[in-house]
């Protein structure tokens, strides 16, 4: 079979400073260029015999703006050391600093840069090879599962915000805030880790819950954990007879918010008080 070329193409307002940000900094190569084209400016980077490359173009007089997220990637792996550590050299002599990855997954083997659009790169000291998916398994809370079920949380908390006092009620003595007043714990197992939960805490009116307590390890995200464990959660909350589930959640959790109006949630029409100094949004799921 043929293996087809790949072209990854996007419209900028800065062809120049992303020639320079391609070519000098990650080192590529300007394999084509076109100016006037049907009203459109271009440049295409990459390698002459790689399979892949990339095309900017700009249509003068149209305003394209900046990248929508900082979470939009290209990822290269490296898996030699001495190259990646010559690329990230590269980066840095053009001009170019390593930036914090919206994912601190990317930040424990690799740097990210940023381009002058505000899309990303991220140079991975890994080898990437294709293999069979292990199955992630949803189970209920088991004794011995708070240590695992407060890191969990402790780690994405810490990475946005600041434990609140009712974050370590509910993380610290999940029993008597959770459980005993009839809510649940799921868990996330991958190989036989735990890697991803979420909770169902019960309300005041016996039959609505809130969706609370949702954390992915940064190893196992691009696994669907996060809609795995929200599916389930849903489901059972639908066994149980609830009619309406309820979340808490903040407006810079962007990839949070998507999955939770995957699931179905939709933003109350009028907030609610919250204990949470960082609950800026509020959902709620309509079950019956």
């Amino acid at each position: 079979m043929t293996i087809p070329i790949l072209r990854v193409a996007r419209p900028t307002d800065n062809l120049a400073a992303l020639r320079c940000f391609y070519c000098d900094g990650l080192g590529l190569q300007q394999i084509s260029s076109f100016t006037a084209h049907n009203g459109f400016d271009g440049l295409m980077l990459g390698h002459p015999q790689a399979p892949y490359h990339l095309e900017f173009t700009h249509q003068p007089g149209h305003v394209v703006g900046r990248a929508p997220t900082p979470d939009n990637l290209l990822v290269f792996y490296l898996p030699d050391a001495a190259e990646w550590q010559a690329a990230v050299q590269r980066m840095e002599a053009a001009g170019f600093e390593p930036v914090p990855s919206y994912n601190p997954y990317w930040d424990a083997h690799g740097h990210t840069f940023e381009d002058p659009d505000g899309y990303r790169v991220v140079l991975q000291q890994a080898e990437w090879a294709p293999r069979e998916a292990s199955p992630v398994t949803i189970r209920d809370f088991r004794p011995g599962d708070q240590p695992v079920f407060r890191q969990l949380n402790e780690e994405w908390i810490s990475h946005y915000f600041t434990l609140e006092p009712a974050d370590l009620k509910a993380l610290d003595h999940p029993e008597e805030y959770i459980l005993n007043p009839g809510g649940y714990i799921l868990l996330a197992e991958l190989d036989g880790q735990v890697v991803g939960t979420c909770a169902l805490i019960k309300m005041a009116d016996g039959r609505s819950y809130e969706l609370a307590k949702m954390a992915v390890s940064p190893a196992a995200q691009g696994r669907q954990i996060g809609y795995l464990l929200g599916q389930a959660a849903v489901q059972r909350v639908r066994d149980l007879g609830g009619a309406r589930m309820y979340l808490e959640s903040n407006s810079k959790l962007a990839p949070a918010l998507s999955l939770y109006r995957k699931l179905g949630f939709r933003d109350v029409a009028q907030h609610n008080p919250s204990p949470y100094a960082r609950a800026d949004v509020q959902m709620e799921l309509l079950l019956s």
